[in-house]
């Protein structure tokens, strides 16, 4: 099985694609052969994952594709494909795609993507307000925000909202002023560039990922009859056999207060 992430560089044996470049997925698989693939992608991508996906597929009929869109950005997603990748075998791990997907689906309910950014000018989602935008100009501001929940944007200089049971992950060298404000909270550095969506990112905007892996091993589960690998509770992932209503896979807050949801479904021609 492989791990994919559009829009991001990967890591381990968790492969980045582009989100955009229609034939991105297969080029992947032809460098890792697979014959079940999970395409993770930001929710705002999921159009063109899909369309990588019949790509693939018309490529090669035999792959199974399962695309998952999740309220993520794409630091978070390949964060939470690594920590599944690591996940096989193991004692609370899986032993088939189908439960992979029952563990990345755990700890994308639960995990966090965070920005940072050192001004709020040219954002739009969310939006800020008119005070916000005044007190970024000067230097030194920050604020930090979820992505994909209705918070809204936190000072930085109230310091960093920390959740004692993620893992604080950062791609590369902070600035100085991220660093400051993230006070004493651990943070492990990985080797991921990403390519983030214009609506919650801006130059200079910095990507956090709150990681928490999975709390409990995958549910048994019949295996699908038409492909094998064990079935969700909303049907095959991989080959589209039963419903393709998913369960909300939303941000932390987001679950709190309501918000959006995104949909798992799998891909076939």
């Amino acid at each position: 099985m492989l791990i994919v992430v559009g829009g991001s560089s990967g890591l381990g044996h968790v492969a980045g694609i582009s989100a955009a470049h229609p034939a991105a997925l297969m080029h992947a698989v032809a460098d890792r052969p697979a014959r079940y693939v999970i395409l993770l992608t930001p929710w705002y991508a999921a159009t063109a994952a899909k369309e990588q996906a019949h790509v693939m597929i018309a490529a090669d009929p035999s792959i199974r594709v399962c695309v998952l869109p999740l309220f993520h950005h794409p630091l978070t997603l390949t964060l939470l494909g690594a920590v599944t990748v690591e996940a096989e075998g193991l004692p609370g791990g899986w032993a088939d795609p189908g439960e992979a997907v029952q563990l990345l689906n755990q700890s994308a309910a639960r995990s966090r993507s965070l920005v940072w950014h050192p001004r709020l000018w040219g954002l739009h989602d969310p939006r800020p307000t008119l005070g916000q935008l005044a007190s970024g100009i000067l230097p030194g501001h920050g604020f930090f925000a979820e992505v994909g929940a209705p918070a809204g944007y936190v000072r930085g200089r109230a310091g960093f909202p920390a959740n004692p049971d993620e893992f604080l992950c950062a791609p590369g060298e902070l600035p100085s002023a991220l660093r400051h404000q993230l006070g004493s909270a651990a943070v492990a550095r990985v080797d991921v560039t990403t390519s983030p969506h214009p609506a919650y990112a801006t130059k200079g905007t910095v990507e956090l990922t709150g990681l928490v892996r999975p709390l409990s091993p995958p549910r048994p589960a019949p295996p699908c009859p038409t492909c094998s690998v064990s079935l969700l509770a909303t049907g095959c992932g991989f080959c589209g056999t039963g419903p393709q209503a998913s369960p909300a896979h939303q941000p932390a807050a987001a679950r709190r207060a309501g918000g959006r949801r995104s949909a798992s479904e799998g891909v076939r021609s």
